[in-house]
């Protein structure tokens, strides 16, 4: 993912001013922040369906959302403060049963979801279409609008089947 936003004079002012301290996924939405920010962040749950993080040295995808193995782990070993609950005792033996991990173990590779519900390592445009889009059925005269035409001609026929060209009565 950072070879995609590598250049990017908006995503290096994004990292560097909004996203500096707590990264993308744990950065709280504040009134502070421009419409456009607010609206990035709004889409956090939505992009944590769409892509998935194989974590280096792991085996399988695992979500993004707050996440950070790092602060848990020093010189390669788990650093976790003591349970106060049976239930927490039990969630951290099971952690630690898991190998932690080290720098040496490789880059994590972002999946993206591709048309079958599966992940891959390429984004298509077409597949997110596909998957956010709400699916209509075919109207009967979708031939009579959407054949080759001039354009402006078949936009505007297009607007009056569905009762949206602007009238005096909806402006």
């Amino acid at each position: 993912m950072e070879q995609l936003l590598l250049g990017s004079i908006w995503v290096a002012c994004l990292k560097k001013h909004i996203f500096n301290r707590q990264g993308f996924w744990l950065t709280p939405e504040s009134p502070r922040f421009s419409s456009a920010i607010r609206s990035i962040l709004q889409l956090r749950p939505m992009l944590s369906t769409l892509m998935r993080c194989v974590v280096a040295g792991q085996g399988g995808p695992w979500s993004l959302k707050n996440a950070s193995v790092f602060d848990a782990t020093r010189n390669g070993s788990w650093h976790l403060p003591a349970a106060r609950y049976d239930d927490l005792q039990r969630i951290q033996i099971a952690i630690t049963e898991i190998v932690p991990l080290v720098s040496g173990n490789g880059h994590d590779l972002f999946l993206w979801r591709k048309s079958n519900d599966s992940y891959g390592p390429s984004f298509s445009s077409k597949n997110t279409w596909e998957y956010l889009r709400v699916t209509a059925p075919t109207v009967y005269w979708h031939k009579v609008i959407w054949f080759k035409n001039i354009p402006r001609n078949t936009f505007t026929a297009w607007r009056a089947l569905l009762r949206r060209l602007q009238t005096k009565d909806r402006l």
